[in-house]
């Protein structure tokens, strides 16, 4: 199993499939960040959605901070 960082050096590196793991991984974690602010399933969903496009576009800035990143951003969003 590849760590976070190996992950994110990959899609860098440009193997933009390697972050559906990353993904996977942090899903649950992301949803209940936005889910402890926005009690709305599809509402919170979508915020998460949101969280992880931007941590995609923005990968090269946030690397092995990356999901700290989203999860606050997630919350200050709502």
């Amino acid at each position: 199993m590849q760590t976070d960082a190996e992950l994110v050096e990959a899609v860098l590196r440009g193997d933009q499939a390697s972050f559906a793991p990353l993904v996977e991984r942090h899903e649950r974690a992301v949803m209940g960040t936005v889910l402890s602010v926005l009690p709305d399933h599809a509402g919170a969903q979508d915020v998460a959605q949101e969280a992880f496009v931007a941590a995609y576009q923005q990968l090269a800035t946030l690397r092995s901070g990356w999901v700290l990143a989203i999860r606050g951003p997630a919350k200050a969003s709502v």
